[in-house]
């Protein structure tokens, strides 16, 4: 179970979760950095904090690279992100590993240093922040710990 939640965390990350980067004169926000995750909901079920210690997800402008505690990758997940809606829309791909080509649907939110993304694996698009019992969703909170480079996968 260890396995699959952090799997799917990176999915989500995968999570989703990067804006285009911006022109140099544009305001855009951006989603680009490091990260720790802060909280996690599994299904409606708590993720245990020595399940999230230590994974670092790093966000460039295609790409979340997600590392477990000894720095080695677990998940690429490649994403488009859709600013149009609110809450913003991501569409996830896992490009690297085992489940390479699996697909997730989520919701995006940036609150200054706090990114928060809801997710469904092989589903729809979550309607809120949550991941309720039977919902088959995941919810993360992540922390911006530092910037992050803009080229994909470059990470690292």
């Amino acid at each position: 179970m260890k396995k699959k939640v952090i799997g799917w965390l990176v999915l989500m990350l995968g999570l989703a979760l990067v804006l285009p980067a911006p022109a140099a004169d544009e305001k855009s926000p951006t989603l680009r950095g490091t990260y720790t995750i802060v909280k996690g909901e599994d299904n409606g079920k708590k993720v245990a904090a020595d399940v999230l210690k230590g994974t670092r997800v790093a966000i460039t402008d295609d790409a979340i690279v997600t590392t477990d505690r000894g720095g080695k990758r677990i998940y690429v997940v490649d994403y488009k992100l859709n600013t149009s809606s609110k809450p913003w829309r991501i569409d996830m791909t896992i490009a690297e590993g085992k489940f390479k080509g699996k697909k997730a649907r989520g919701i995006v939110g940036l609150e200054k240093n706090l990114l928060k993304l809801c997710y469904a694996p092989d589903g729809d698009y979550p309607p809120a922040f949550e991941a309720r019992e039977k919902s088959k969703q995941l919810y993360f909170e992540l922390k911006r710990i530092e910037a992050s480079p803009r080229n994909k996968r470059d990470s690292r």
